[in-house]
């Protein structure tokens, strides 16, 4: 498919109707500053930088928004490369040689830098970074402002799918950006390495159980991954500038071995980008995360606690004989209506599933919030 390009000017009016509601959104979010400042400012992008390196022919950008996002708008000559490609069907990571593949088949190739972009602020530009530099990938950045940043900057804009060179290559793992549930277990028992935990605290200190138990690994110190945004808040799609995050990490030492992890990995790859920003040179990714460790009897944990199994089933069995009452209820209308004479035909449907309608409500009602659904 042949791409389209125009020129998108920063704020004028743009008539055609794919580029107007992307004009908008760039309105409201502000201009990504430039990457002054932060110890290892190599992996940010900026307008300018990324404008300039495009005549390079070297330049590789990588869209990992979905292909319906890209077709309607992305950067003249990016790639797409879906980030729901880089999960497995359970939303756990992939394999070295599989990332490898995915790359590969979307004409990803050694050489050379790689520039990934989406939606601004997004931890699937940062989860691709590191995918990337798991395979061998050092030399990629992230354009944090994405597609609104570019075209709010007066970006050339294309349409389309593009067109794919697919090809492979001989990846070459670095296993020192990931870690394992085994060698995370025996860098726990020796000191050799500090967790560092990217969810709420409601989730590190248990009370939000999105596993077979709730708490943190021992050891963890906490850190919420929406601490690097500015008001910390992913919806400005801006990190805070280098001072402000060396707040957020002041506690740690920029020295030791860092390991980052959430529940799926996804939302962890934020700090392991944000510290290797700020110069912490030692932090690798444990991709499996709390989704594995959480549910992996014999690990240890903190803050442990579980699911109230008991809980869940006295409230079931309360509203199972709420259930009954109702039946037992529309029973007795229908029979005093059949005595009275009434038509009971009319009458009998409409009660019968008001009360399965109440029965349903009452269950779901009953144990909301003993469980709560595995997040990212």
């Amino acid at each position: 498919m042949q791409i389209r390009q125009q020129r998108v000017p920063g704020m004028i009016p743009i008539m055609c109707r794919w580029v107007w509601p992307f004009m908008v959104i760039a309105a409201l979010v502000p201009g990504v500053a430039p990457a002054t400042g932060y110890p290892d400012a190599a992996l940010m992008a900026t307008y300018s930088w990324l404008q300039g390196q495009q005549r390079s022919g070297t330049l590789q950008i990588i869209d990992v928004r979905e292909p319906n996002q890209f077709a309607l708008l992305h950067i003249p000559h990016a790639v797409n490369v879906p980030f729901s490609e880089l999960r497995t069907p359970d939303n756990g990571p992939l394999t070295a040689a599989d990332y490898a593949r995915v790359f590969g088949d979307h004409g990803i190739h050694p050489g050379g830098v790689i520039v990934v972009y989406g939606d601004p602020g997004s931890f699937d530009v940062t989860y691709t970074l590191w995918a990337l530099n798991y395979v061998g990938f050092d030399n990629a950045r992230v354009y944090f402002g994405g597609i609104q940043d570019w075209i709010g900057h007066g970006g050339a804009a294309a349409r389309g799918g593009g067109a794919t060179a697919h090809g492979s290559f001989q990846f070459t793992q670095d296993p020192s950006v990931r870690e394992t549930t085994g060698a995370l277990v025996q860098a726990l028992k020796t000191g050799s390495v500090v967790p560092v935990d990217a969810r709420t605290s409601a989730e590190f200190n248990g009370t939000d159980i999105r596993a077979l138990r709730g708490g943190h690994i021992p050891g963890a110190v906490n850190i919420d991954y929406t601490q690097v945004y500015r008001s910390g808040n992913p919806q400005t799609g801006r990190l805070k500038d280098p001072d402000a995050l060396k707040k957020v990490f002041r506690n740690l030492d920029p020295n030791a071995h860092y390991v980052s992890y959430c529940q799926t990995g996804v939302r962890a790859s934020m700090l392991y980008f944000t510290m290797r920003l700020m110069g912490f040179r030692h932090v690798a990714l444990y991709p499996d995360s709390w989704q594995v460790w959480g549910s992996t009897s014999g690990l240890p944990t903190a803050d442990t606690s579980y699911i109230d199994i008991p809980r869940i089933t006295g409230a079931v069995s309360a509203n199972a004989g709420r259930v009954d009452a109702l039946e037992s209820l529309v029973g007795n209308m229908v029979a005093k209506q059949d005595k009275g004479g009434g038509s009971a035909s009319a009458v009998r449907p409409g009660l019968v599933y008001g009360a399965y309608i109440v029965a349903g409500l009452a269950l779901l009602l009953g144990v909301a919030g003993l469980a709560r659904r595995p997040g990212s």
